[in-house]
């Protein structure tokens, strides 16, 4: 049962292609569809596996407008707006706000730039302060590290409309200490694909959002829901197959390409990768495809046993 808004397994959805690398709106809408017939519980726009950052802001718009049409009434849509410029994000939160389904603004916070605790915090704040709706930073590792987990979320509690965190840390007593000493009402989004079974064995963690999800949603809400019910052996044992799918995707190339090339396997005009990132070569991709053959890991049935 659903406690908070995003509860469950979210997908940080990839962003289709046609051959010319314009944007494929149909078929990224058509993906966000197929993804909540899979049990999906939300959507995540715009973010690294949706390629936010190598987007324009017109097609970034233009993302959020088809999926919102598309899946807006059935499940909550939370959009990424960090760009490099605090302004073009808050234009893009305003944009998003207007729209069927989207229920939550996220960010990350400034990059390229190496500003001071204080400034990145006032970019997130001038983020969003733009809009009334539920607001979801990103938490990074190195943040942690830098400022600690207290001054972390006493920053965190002045940041307007502040409703939770993506954390995309691998460690899970970072999660362990947000819980215990951060307020009750945020919620906690694990964001390390690799760690979901463990981190969603922790009491206060409520959700998952990654990018894996996208290609075997099938394994992935299967988890969710042992974990749910209290059979986490169930649970374990499922991860323990997740784990043949990501293992040989992290070795031989980036999880990200890796999960559009297995896309187009599922059926879905993806496209090519937008550069920077390219497709593994054919000879990573075979070792891939080998490995599951190995592991018995069905990607066309999701991965379930």
């Amino acid at each position: 049962m659903k406690t908070k808004l995003f509860s469950g397994i979210n997908a940080a959805l990839y962003t289709a292609y046609l051959h010319d690398g314009a944007v494929n709106y149909d078929e990224t809408a058509r993906l966000a569809g197929w993804l909540v017939e899979k049990g999906i519980s939300g959507l995540y726009l715009c973010g690294t596996t949706g390629d936010g950052l190598l987007l324009s802001m017109d097609e970034r718009r233009g993302v959020v407008e088809a999926v919102s049409a598309s899946v807006g009434e059935q499940v909550p849509l939370m959009v990424h707006v960090g760009t490099l410029a605090t302004r073009d994000a808050i234009n893009l939160a305003g944009h998003a706000a207007g729209l069927a389904g989207v229920s939550a603004i996220s960010s990350l916070g400034p990059i390229y730039y190496p500003l001071p605790w204080r400034d990145q915090l006032n970019h997130l704040s001038t983020i969003a302060e733009v809009t009334d709706l539920p607001f979801y930073p990103y938490l990074f590792s190195e943040t942690v590290q830098g400022q600690g987990i207290p001054a972390v979320l006493d920053s965190f509690a002045g940041i307007p409309n502040m409703a939770g965190i993506k954390a995309f840390v691998q460690d899970l007593a970072v999660h362990q200490a947000i819980i215990a000493q951060g307020p009750d009402q945020w919620e906690l989004l694990h964001g390390h694909d690799q760690s979901l079974a463990p981190a969603l064995a922790i009491p206060g963690v409520d959700g998952a959002i990654g990018s894996m999800y996208n290609v075997v949603p099938e394994i992935t809400v299967a988890i969710y829901e042992s974990v749910q019910s209290g059979d986490h052996a169930r649970a374990a044992e499922l991860h323990r197959r997740f784990a043949t799918y990501w293992l040989p995707a992290v070795q031989e190339g980036s999880p990200l390409t890796v999960g559009r090339y297995w896309l187009n396997r599922r059926g879905f005009s993806m496209g090519e990768p937008r550069l920077p990132k390219r497709f593994p070569p054919p000879d990573a991709i075979q070792k891939v495809e080998e490995s599951l053959r190995e592991a018995g890991f069905d990607i066309l049935g999701g991965g379930l046993p």
